[in-house]
Parts: structure tokens; C-alpha cells; sequence
């Protein structure tokens, strides 16, 4: 190849070298620039959740002393009235928590801190919770009483379960029932949620784990919600190192299982 020819092409490379390098350089400055887009709506996200969840504290808590005063003295309807006003604040406080708990996932900002867990207190706790904010089905455990406590991150694991018992409830018909059971496989936990629900048509399996995803979409869904519980269920079961599946026929409710790794308590 003639001197010429050579330093062209070499001279050409390298201006293509240059222009390849301006080109990577000004996508690393637009990925920074929407990394720190999504950071900031996630932190805003987060405090609006923080800030709003203080009075709403603040609403279900009076509400709650004026039921206990109203008992006996007055009217049913304006019994109603409070308990409706109940009702609405713990719907916006599960809302808030979805959201905050969405927010802090997004921003990276979920860390684990594993502690012993006594998993049939846990699941009573969650029940208790599910019950208190009035929704009309019954919710039972299958939980033996002396299952040793286990070593895991109790605080994901509670909004696991509370994730997916109210997500359950929510498709249950009033008068229907959900069912919570755990148990020990060697250092596997696993528990699962039980409804008598609708069920879930095959072809929405692999949708209802997508963020916003709701089980009717548009104007005419009939169930409230963000879409955000089992898409929270899920990475925080990611997170935790184990699995979840779902088993669900149309028409004959719907069981999702949750496997995660612990460590025994030694005695």
C-alpha cells in the first residue's frame, strides 16, 4: 500500500476513533443526567410518602377513639360514617406504603438486616392488620404454633406476606376466605396465599408481576390499587434470594408460594 493510502486510512481511523469516543461520552452524560432524573423523583416520591403518612396516622387514630366512645351512645349511621372515615385511612396508608416501598427499590436504597423471626406471630400480625381496615372476608393461618423462630430479614418478609394476603383479599368476594400457611423445608421457608377468588387466566401470568400492572386495566377495572404489591412481592423475594410462583385456574382462586433461604436459630 502506497505511503499515502496508508496514512489516509490511518488519519480516517483515527478521526473515527475520535468521533466514536465524543459519541460515548455524550451517552454516558445523558444516562448520568437520567439516573439522577429517576434518583430525584424516587427521593421525592419517598418523602411525599413519609410526610403524608403522620396525619393519616393521626386520622386512623382519632377515628379509632371516637368508634370506642360512639359504641353505646350513638346513632349506627354516624357510626358508619367513622367507620367509613377508618376504612379510607388504612386504604391510603397501604397505598403510601406501596409507594414508598416502590420508591426505595427504584432508588437502590433497599438494604437487608436479617434478626430472629417467629414466623407464626409474623403472620398473625399481618392478619390482625388485614382485618383491622374492615375488609369483608375471613382470613385464617396455617401455621404450626411451634415452628422454631428462623434467621431472616423480617421487615421484607412482613411486607411479602402483607403484599400478597392484600392482594388476595382485594379479588375475594365478600363472605370468601384467604388462607396464610408456612412452613419449615430443611433452611427453606416457605409459606403461601390462598383465596377463593377469581383466579387468573393464563395469559396474565407473566403480567401481573410488572410494575402498575392491574388485573383489569382502564376505566372499567373494578379493583382499586396502584398495581405495585406482587411486582414489590417479587423483587423483595429477588432480594432476598428466593423464588415465588403462582398456582391459579379460572374460577378457582389463586395460591402464590414464596421460597427464601433462612438460617435456624441455635438453642
Amino acid at each position: 500500500m502506497p505511503a499515502d493510502d496508508s496514512g489516509n486510512a490511518r488519519l480516517e481511523l483515527e478521526a473515527l476513533n475520535a468521533e466514536l469516543e465524543e459519541k460515548v461520552e455524550e451517552l454516558a452524560r445523558a444516562n448520568l443526567a437520567l439516573y439522577e432524573t429517576a434518583r430525584a423523583k424516587s427521593e421525592f416520591v419517598a418523602n411525599m410518602s413519609h410526610e403524608l403518612r403522620t396525619p393519616l396516622n393521626s386520622i386512623i387514630g382519632f377515628a379509632d377513639v371516637l368508634l370506642s366512645e360512639m359504641r353505646d351512645s350513638a346513632p349506627e349511621e354516624q357510626v358508619r360514617y367513622v367507620r367509613n372515615i377508618r376504612k379510607a385511612g388504612y386504604r391510603l396508608l397501604e397505598l403510601l406504603s406501596e409507594l414508598l416501598n416502590f420508591a426505595r427499590l427504584e432508588s437502590g436504597s433497599v438494604r437487608l438486616s436479617s434478626g430472629p423471626v417467629f414466623v407464626p406471630g409474623l403472620i398473625s400480625e399481618v392478619i390482625s392488620q388485614l382485618e383491622s381496615a374492615g375488609r369483608c372476608v375471613e382470613i385464617a393461618a396455617d401455621v404450626n404454633s411451634g415452628m422454631p423462630t428462623v434467621i431472616t430479614d423480617e421487615v421484607k418478609l412482613s411486607q411479602i406476606l402483607t403484599n400478597l394476603a392484600s392482594n388476595a383479599v382485594k379479588f375475594t368476594s365478600p363472605g370468601g376466605r384467604v388462607t396464610i400457611s408456612a412452613h419449615l423445608d430443611e433452611k427453606t421457608l416457605v409459606f403461601s396465599v390462598k383465596d377463593t377468588g377469581p383466579g387468573i387466566d393464563e395469559a396474565e401470568r407473566e403480567k401481573i408481576w410488572r410494575r402498575f400492572r392491574q388485573g383489569s386495566a382502564g376505566p372499567a377495572r373494578t379493583h382499586e390499587g396502584l398495581g405495585l404489591g406482587l411486582y414489590i412481592a417479587k423483587a423483595l423475594t429477588d432480594l432476598l434470594g428466593g423464588e415465588i410462583s403462582l398456582e391459579s385456574r379460572k374460577g378457582q382462586g389463586a395460591t402464590f408460594t414464596v421460597s427464601v433461604p433462612v438460617a435456624l436459630v441455635e438453642m
